[in-house]
């Protein structure tokens, strides 16, 4: 792939991975924005809703695994196109179905075509930007992520009150064909697709890439794996459920409490920016994780004792401990597999790592609501301090072998 040195050809990639990416969250987020709505509305039960929601995100991390292994072996730029425009067609469809199974099928079609985005981004990124630009860019995109959280809700409160929540998934359709287009005129004309397709065939002639050492996914990437799980357990966890805790804990109304996830992508961004400083610093993305769940394990300490003493005190405690999970889930899911572009092999490692991430966000989706009724509270922060310790042991673990395995 060629690599881009002129400064106008790299800022024009940079903003259309992060209009993709930030598309992406718009189709993909929009249906949990207004699913109180459509609950509401009487199209779907509260289980059925549940059960398309918790299907679009099982799709999603499955999808993840066999979209990178795919995305190493074909056109990126084509794999991406071919995403957006499927997640499109989904999400026109959503708004004139009135059977739920229907509902569950194509969404979870949906979760499997968003798939098709991130592993090829990540590969287009790593193999065509120069190493500081990629770290520039990796911050830029997860600024992008964070912003189509904060627009897709406040889009769906827009829609929901002047019309219906079925035009929510209209426009965030019209806004994944119109990106398509520009997606394919745009690299076209930059000619990074036929660099991307004459590299394609320079590896099939010379043969399958490299595979990776066995003792890069026994010693690394397994316990990588397991943080990356965790991290997503607390922060999706958090995010989810953080109505609900204050609802309980301090009986504000759950319409008022909806509006703190708000403040979490703020406390992201922060730790995002702060995450990129660490990294170009570091440039080790283990050490990095291990400081911010070191952050995470004394702030979950101190949140234990005070949890229930004030509402604030709870809110920023809880949104620093997702702000670290955020900087977490960037060091690993998009610094790290920049490790495997010598190997071809940055599509999967990103994709798989993400899948992971994904794995613990529906882990957390039901297990921190049974632990939460069944035994309160104090015992689901408890629950916070063990996911850290475990996510320092992994980290240590990982660590130790980082330098022999790379």
């Amino acid at each position: 792939m060629r690599q881009l040195r002129n400064k106008s050809e790299i800022k024009l990639l940079v903003i259309m991975c992060c209009i993709v990416y930030f598309t992406s969250y718009l189709t993909r987020l929009n249906f949990n924005a207004s699913i109180s709505e459509i609950i509401a509305s009487g199209t779907l039960t509260r289980e059925t809703a549940g059960m398309v929601s918790t299907g679009g995100f099982i799709a999603y991390g499955i999808g993840q695994l066999l979209c990178g292994y795919i995305g190493d072996k074909i056109s990126p730029i084509k794999l991406i196109a071919l995403g957006l425009i499927l997640t499109a067609t989904a999400n026109m469809v959503i708004p004139f179905l009135t059977v739920s199974g229907f509902f569950i099928l194509v969404w979870c079609a949906n979760g499997f075509f968003q798939s098709m985005l991130w592993p090829p981004l990540v590969r287009i990124m790593a193999e065509s930007l120069p190493s500081d630009k990629y770290n520039k860019a990796i911050v830029q995109i997860a600024f992008s992520s964070l912003l189509g959280t904060v627009v897709v809700y406040f889009l769906a409160s827009a829609c929901i009150t002047l019309y219906n929540w079925k035009i929510l998934f209209i426009i965030c359709s019209l806004m994944a064909i119109l990106v398509t287009f520009c997606w394919l005129l745009i690299l076209n004309r930059m000619k990074l697709m036929d660099s991307i397709e004459l590299s394609d065939i320079k590896k099939k002639d010379q043969g399958p890439s490299t595979s990776l050492p066995k003792k890069i996914w026994i010693y690394y990437l397994l316990p990588v794996a397991i943080i990356v799980m965790l991290q997503g357990i607390m922060r999706d966890g958090i995010t989810l459920w953080m109505p609900t805790y204050l609802n309980e804990v301090f009986q504000i109304p759950i319409a008022s409490s909806i509006l703190t996830v708000i403040i979490l992508p703020l406390f992201a961004l922060v730790s995002v920016k702060l995450t990129s400083i660490l990294y170009i610093k570091l440039k080790d993305e283990i050490l990095g994780s291990l400081i911010l769940f070191i952050i995470c394990l004394f702030t979950s300490i101190l949140l234990y004792p005070l949890y229930s003493s004030n509402a604030f005190i709870g809110i920023l405690l809880m949104s620093m401990i997702t702000g670290c999970m955020h900087g977490v889930n960037t060091l690993l899911i998009s610094y790290l597999p920049a490790r495997f572009s010598k190997m071809g092999k940055t599509s999967i490692a990103s994709g798989g790592l993400n899948a992971c991430s994904y794995i613990g966000s529906s882990i957390s989706s039901f297990g921190i609501a049974y632990v939460s009724k069944l035994y309160g509270w104090h015992i689901t922060i408890l629950t916070f301090i063990v996911i850290s310790s475990l996510a320092i042991l992994f980290c240590l673990i990982a660590r130790k072998e980082v330098k022999k395995s790379m």
